[in-house]
């Protein structure tokens, strides 16, 4: 692990948001929401070069992730994850840059009750309904906990991405999933605990090295075998590539996350 020491968070300073809301129009169509994906909590992942959109769902309860750069908008990969039985969307996380793509009826055609800004510029909009990730912010869908993060500028302005000013940690009982822009952001900020990793780009092998036992969701192009020389020995690793029109599922039941079918494993 790196020396550098992981961000702390104020109890004071933490503020939490509950999600409690639903589809609008009648109850069936709730009925028909649930059905259709199921009960258990679960996090659908789409990516491509340097970017990856996350949906956060539990039943009715659902938050959106803008991870990476994007150089056009994500609102067809967003369409494709809630369909139109899931219109509304509690919260839409992202930077200015990614928040700035999305179609001016975005808000409204998708009820979107809060919009988090993760990179510390100017706010897109002075409405209540906008908040700037400053200090430590929690977010609750269902039985999912998110709570990110900001790093301290001086901490990641060196670093290539111009987004990796945040991190994530998506809990749920005792499993911690950890999300950010980067998986070098993941490998120096992510708790040790955490059993997840979900970034579009990085050093698998150096995530790998730093949190151990880990799965990583990524896009990137490099195979197992290829990195497969930089894997110690004694571990078993497993990585789940992310495409652009394939979704990749991971549900959460019983403690434990099923991954998606074409999870490879890498047995050393």
């Amino acid at each position: 692990m790196t020396d550098e020491p992981a961000p702390t968070t104020s109890r004071r300073r933490l503020v939490t948001l509950s999600l409690g809301a639903a589809i609008g129009g009648a109850t069936w169509t709730t009925g028909l929401s649930i059905l259709a994906r199921g009960r258990h909590p679960q996090v659908f992942v789409l990516g491509d070069d340097g970017w990856q959109v996350i949906l956060v769902e539990h039943g009715t309860n659902r938050m959106i992730v803008l991870a990476g750069v994007f150089e056009r908008s994500p609102e067809p990969e967003i369409d494709l994850l809630c369909g139109v039985l899931r219109q509304h969307i509690d919260v839409v996380i992202g930077d200015a840059a990614a928040l700035r793509l999305l179609s001016p009826g975005f808000r409204e055609r998708r009820s979107v009750t809060t919009i988090v800004q993760m990179d510390g510029s100017p706010l897109l909009s002075s409405s209540e309904r906008y908040i700037s990730l400053v200090d430590p912010l929690s977010l609750r869908a269902g039985a999912f906990e998110l709570t990110l993060t900001s790093l301290p500028s001086g901490h990641w302005n060196a670093l290539e991405s111009p987004s990796v000013g945040w991190i994530g940690h998506l809990t749920l009982g005792e499993l911690t999933i950890a999300i950010g822009p980067t998986l070098e952001t993941i490998a120096t900020y992510a708790s040790v605990t955490a059993t997840l990793a979900i970034a579009p780009s990085g050093d698998i092998a150096h995530a790998w090295r730093t949190l151990p036992g880990i799965v990583v969701v990524t896009h990137s192009r490099q195979s197992l075998a290829e990195i497969s020389a930089g894997m110690p020995a004694e571990r078993s690793t497993t990585l789940v590539r992310t495409f652009r029109h394939d979704t990749a599922a991971f549900v959460v039941k019983e403690g434990r996350i099923q991954l998606p079918d074409w999870t490879q494993a890498n047995e050393t």
